[in-house]
């Protein structure tokens, strides 16, 4: 039952930095990802009230995710950034959706640390630990790419080692949670 929780996890931080659209529909919905993230983290939901607060703050998530399923190609532009149908709105509801995700992956990781901890896997919630600051790291490194991509040629390198970086951790985090659902 771990096991599966833990690979629904693992996959759903994947569905979350796959992005791809044609003529506007998202073909990989991060919706997909936030169904993955409350399956799993409802299986393991007795294990610590952390997966708990995990599984609330995804709820809100998977909402927001609703509005990215289709994004109309739009003319509206702030400087190089697209900031697709919602204009404006778009902005704050990517800050939210950001701060919320922040939240779900902090509660995420100290409910492993806290289960490994009661089964005396110290290497594990230390690799927790060392997982949540990577994606604390490019979360915040996400914030900066707006304003990174105002200026053309430093913009472009920033956000493409934003995404080679971003797709490590992704891996790394996949590979972690397949060896959480082995171990714990």
């Amino acid at each position: 039952m771990n096991k599966s929780a833990f690979n629904m996890i693992g996959f759903a931080f994947l569905f979350l930095f796959i992005d791809f659209r044609i003529q506007g529909f998202d073909i990989l919905p991060d919706i997909a990802g936030y169904v993955l993230f409350a399956f799993g983290t409802y299986a393991i939901i007795a294990l610590s009230g952390h997966f708990r607060k995990a599984f609330y703050l995804n709820l809100p998530l998977l909402v927001i995710s609703i509005s990215d399923l289709y994004q109309r190609p739009s003319n509206e532009y702030f400087g190089p950034v697209n900031l697709g149908s919602l204009g404006l709105l778009s902005i704050p509801l990517a800050l939210v959706s950001i701060a919320l995700s922040i939240a779900f992956a902090y509660f995420l990781f100290q409910g492993i640390i806290e289960v490994a901890g009661s089964k005396g896997l110290g290497s594990i919630a230390e690799k927790a630990g060392s997982q949540w600051r990577h994606y604390l790291f490019i979360q915040l490194g996400t914030l900066l790419a707006p304003v990174m991509a105002l200026i053309p040629v430093i913009g472009i390198g920033y956000i493409i080692a934003l995404l080679v970086i971003y797709f490590i951790i992704v891996c790394s985090i996949m590979r972690f949670m397949n060896e959480c659902g082995s171990t714990l």
